[in-house]
């Protein structure tokens, strides 16, 4: 798995209804950070709605000990 293979279940994530999520529309530029065999960590930037420029991203996908993944991010909040 990549860091571009992970933007479509980032976006997916973002859409969900939580209280003061702000939904990504599209990641720009992802880039790796780290990998190891339980987790990839990428950045990247993003255009959100609102739109209110570019933000930055960090985004990851973990893998438990069954094998499960499981994707999370953390937007900039500036």
């Amino acid at each position: 798995m990549t860091c571009e293979d992970m933007i479509d279940d980032i976006i997916d994530l973002s859409k969900e209804p939580e209280p003061f999520k702000v939904e990504i529309l599209k990641i720009y530029v992802p880039d790796h950070i780290s990998k190891s065999l339980f987790l990839l960590e990428c950045e990247g930037k993003v255009s959100t709605s609102p739109g209110n420029g570019l933000k930055e991203v960090k985004f990851r996908l973990k893998k438990d000990a069954d094998g499960e993944l499981f994707v999370g991010y953390e937007m900039d909040p500036s």
